[in-house]
């Protein structure tokens, strides 16, 4: 329920202009071991863990709330469509100008119908209000948005019954002015 009001807000904060991005430094990989560690008990609950796969000190300049935003809705997908006693993969990988992050699950995954309806519905020329409502893909919509507003590449690749991978690539300086 946070997150989803998170995304609401944010979504909502940055149509009226009103979202203020303060980009800082940031250690990419103790940020991601924190949502970890905020998402891992309701993993739990479905005896689902997470095998972190994380480049050590990984320094980026980003917006702190922002970026847990977008790590906290990818885990929170990953986790609502992974099978009961399974892994969640979680890699970042540091290059000398960019980052990676992968999510990778070993759950339901998606047909190639849902995937394009999925990659149409972040191209489209209207936003996202007009075209969706809540629980139909905000949370992903958002990561999309946040990535893309930092001159980074959102991707993602499925496979029915085998699972799926959602990431981002991102510079490691700020493209906002710092």
């Amino acid at each position: 329920l946070f997150c989803m009001l998170d995304n609401f807000l944010k979504w909502t904060k940055s149509n009226l202009g009103l979202l203020t991005m303060a980009p800082q430094e940031l250690k990419l990989n103790q940020t991601i071991e924190g949502i970890v560690e905020t998402v891992a008990p309701t993993a739990k609950l479905r005896n689902i863990t997470f095998d972190l796969q994380l480049d050590q000190d990984v320094d980026i300049f980003f917006d702190l709330d922002v970026m847990n935003s977008i790590l906290r809705n990818l885990l929170i997908n990953a986790e609502k469509f992974s099978r009961p006693n399974s892994s969640i993969v979680v890699k970042l990988k540091d290059s000398s100008n960019e980052i990676t992050v992968e999510v990778i699950d070993s759950g339901i995954g998606m047909t190639k119908d849902v995937q394009e309806k999925l990659r149409n519905r972040f191209t489209a020329k209207e936003d996202f209000a007009s075209t969706s409502i809540a629980g139909k893909g905000l949370g992903l919509w958002i990561v999309y948005y946040f990535v893309n507003l930092n001159h980074g590449l959102f991707f993602f690749e499925s496979e029915e019954n085998i699972g799926s991978k959602f990431g981002f690539t991102i510079p490691k300086k700020s493209p906002l002015g710092n």
